[in-house]
């Protein structure tokens, strides 16, 4: 008797059980290949199977393949190593998980307690980040964080282009990685202050994106709420990013600051961390809505969160 072959194709999409779509989840999806061909010999049933497990990661690519020879009886040939491939996939989706693309994604995966994660962005390696999980429901990316002073925020392009500072402290998540994240879908951008006064306001910005390095990384908001007044929106919309060392209008060196300068601030959340009321103009980190020019907020975090 000749050889018999067949072929027998498992698809199976991995991530979060939330994310149905690959295409939400970035992980794609993964399948198992079983090629197996019977031999019949004499007396005997010898059945070689070949077994690949492909996965797309954020990493690459993940193969494996498994080749046995096994001599059955038809009634167990069915039964071959189907057992092992099925711990191998579940052994493949629990490591799957841990990669989240932001920190939506670490809440609907369990992560619900504020605090310092690695997230994936889809097209980046791995990022530490903040993940607020408490304001309004959690789900938050903190992208920036001022708390007391501790990490100078008067740096240049390539500093606000990468990061800095400390993810469970103050830090600038970096202008790329924050392109990395808004490329993954859209999302909304919530800044919280306070004042000395442990006085808080907030503003919401239903729409937040930001170009490319070529476009300077140009501010997109839309549709503001909250309390704070609106001193984003209505002046920076547009507007390229400025640094000491790339200043088109010399706004970031009068003012002491990084941000979304254009002719040149109602807002400067990067600038100086002065403490509440300063004699110095527009040079610390201001909220013009709120306190005006001559008062620097104590703390302020802008977080963003997919819709």
């Amino acid at each position: 008797m000749g050889n018999i072959y067949f072929l027998v194709l498992v698809p199976l999409v991995v991530g979060h059980s939330l994310l149905t779509d690959s295409e939400k989840s970035g992980i794609g999806s993964l399948s198992v290949n079983t090629r197996t061909a019977v031999d019949t010999r004499d007396d005997q049933i010898l059945v070689n199977q070949e077994t690949s497990i492909k996965l797309p990661t954020r990493d690459g690519i993940h193969f494996k393949s498994v080749s046995t020879t096994t001599d059955f009886s038809t009634d167990n040939i069915n039964r071959t190593n189907l057992e092992g491939i099925q711990k191998e996939i579940i052994r493949i989706r629990g490591q799957v998980k841990e990669f989240h693309s932001d920190c939506q994604d670490v809440l609907w995966s369990g992560g619900v307690t504020s605090g310092v994660y690695i997230i994936y962005p889809r097209g980046g390696g791995p990022l530490k980040v903040f993940c607020d999980q408490e304001t309004l429901g959690g789900g938050w990316t903190v992208i920036q964080r001022r708390l007391n002073g501790s990490v100078d925020f008067f740096r240049g392009w390539n500093e606000y282009k990468y990061g800095f500072g400390d993810s469970a402290a103050e830090y600038w998540i970096g202008n790329h990685r924050i392109y990395e994240l808004i490329s993954q879908g859209f999302y909304e951008l919530r800044i919280d202050m306070e004042d000395f006064a442990d006085q808080t306001r907030y503003a919401s910005y239903k729409r937040f994106g930001v170009g490319s390095e070529d476009e300077g990384y140009s501010l997109k908001v839309m549709d503001y709420e909250g309390n704070a007044g609106d001193s984003l929106m209505s002046h920076h919309n547009g507007a390229k990013f400025h640094t000491k060392d790339n200043d088109i209008k010399t706004c970031s060196t009068r003012f002491k600051g990084a941000w979304w300068y254009k002719d040149c601030h109602t807002s400067n959340l990067n600038g100086q961390y002065l403490i509440k009321n300063h004699s110095s103009f527009a040079d610390g980190i201001n909220w013009k809505a709120w306190h005006g020019y001559h008062y620097s907020l104590k703390e302020t975090a802008m977080k963003i969160r997919r819709l």
